[in-house]
């Protein structure tokens, strides 16, 4: 999705050690790597001009973060591969979840997640600390109730019956939210894989997410309970690899299941005058720089009325995961969107599944909407049957 890096923990100390440990010089460059992993690359690259022994731990360490973007702090590593042109990885810090927009300046180049005192949580993106009251849980038995959401109960299946549906007890029982882990009438998202149980054929607009209910701070379940699918960082194996035409993209490297859970949009959470602020920046940077792109995403929850309930804005142009690498594709590619809402939050956030069985080596896309100002919006590089010519563009 755009030029970015990422961040390196004490995890890949082991792969930054020089050749050889005996020799003064060897000392020396095994000392610098330690501290030049703390740097920003472009810092990195200043230093690494001055002198051999900068520039021989300066490569140690440039390659060590393109081996792994995540810093270590997924199940699986991400590498970055280019053989285009010359940016080693993309540069951003690298972030499993949703962050606050005051946290991203205290994410250090190198990290350890356990003795930083700041230990990253699927948790981290909610700003209500209050206690909540505790929900006997799992399977949960108690409603959660969160304001009704016109595509919160569209994605129902009939599973009531027709006399069921017309009775008191069923009209109060589709009334609240859905269980943890069930849609409204009582289907489970999710089958005994833990894979998506609804798959829709057509793409969803963004305003017709399916909403998902899982397991939050209000229960007493652990983060292996099977209604906390999304809460477990990466789960699939992917590459972020270099493309001629589209630029930094995101490929599968193992075969998907239809239904699996991909990756949650991670990035800074902002208040909406803050993310128009950063938008017309953004607008700006691209006038001057064409290579440039930002990761700013808008969703919006609506009303049966069709007024705004809720908008969520997350910028992962400098802070975020693998899902920035998303690339567009106006046939809905290969990723379902889904707003999935924990229990004792209000803030939803946004997680991708495979919308069909992806193949190794496929390319990871996904629609970003139907809204084009052709004035404003990039050329699109899908090269799909569908293809309009144009990046979707809406107003922030």
């Amino acid at each position: 999705m755009q030029t970015m890096i990422a961040l390196q923990t004490d995890q890949d100390s082991q792969t930054m050690t020089s050749p050889s440990d005996t020799g003064g010089e060897d000392k020396t460059i095994t000392a610098l790597i330690h501290v030049l992993s703390w740097l920003h690359p472009r810092d990195l690259a200043s230093l690494a001009c001055t002198c051999s022994a900068l520039n021989t731990a300066s490569a140690v360490v440039n390659s060590a973060r393109a081996k792994d973007l995540t810093r270590g702090l997924e199940r699986f590593p991400v590498p970055a591969i280019n053989d285009i042109d010359r940016p080693l990885y993309p540069i951003f810090a690298y972030s499993p979840f949703p962050v606050l927009r005051s946290l991203p300046a205290l994410l250090p180049w190198r990290s350890d997640p356990e003795k930083s005192g700041r230990k990253l949580s699927s948790e981290s993106f909610d700003v209500c600390p209050r206690s909540r009251p505790t929900n006997r849980c799992c399977p949960c038995s108690d409603y959660h109730f969160l304001p009704r959401q016109s595509h919160a109960i569209s994605s129902t299946d009939g599973s009531l019956s027709s006399r069921e549906t017309d009775s008191p007890a069923s009209k109060r029982y589709k009334s609240l939210a859905p269980l943890c882990g069930h849609l409204p009438g009582g289907k489970l998202i999710y089958d005994e894989n833990s894979r998506l149980n609804i798959i829709s054929n057509e793409h969803y607009h963004w305003q017709d997410f399916l909403l998902i209910m899982e397991c939050g701070s209000a229960c007493s379940c652990s983060i292996n309970c099977k209604y906390r699918v999304t809460q477990r960082g990466l789960n699939i194996k992917v590459a972020v690899y270099r493309d001629a035409l589209k630029g930094w993209s995101l490929q599968a490297m193992e075969h998907i299941p239809k239904g699996t859970f991909m990756f949650e949009y991670a990035g800074e959470l902002l208040t909406t005058l803050e993310a128009r602020r950063r938008q017309k920046q953004y607008d700006e940077l691209r006038a001057s720089n064409k290579n440039f792109v930002s990761s700013l995403i808008v969703m919006r929850e609506h009303l049966p009325s069709g007024n705004v309930c809720l908008r969520l804005n997350i910028d992962a142009t400098h802070v975020g995961n693998v899902a920035r690498f998303v690339n567009h594709s106006c046939d809905g590619g290969n990723l379902q969107p889904c707003l999935v809402r924990l229990s004792g939050s209000m803030i939803p956030k946004l997680a991708f599944f495979a919308s069909c069985d992806i193949t190794e080596g496929d390319e990871l896309t996904f629609s970003y909407g139907d809204e084009c100002d052709v004035s404003k919006a990039h050329e699109c590089f899908c090269k799909t049957a569908s293809c309009k010519g144009f990046l979707p563009f809406e107003e922030t």
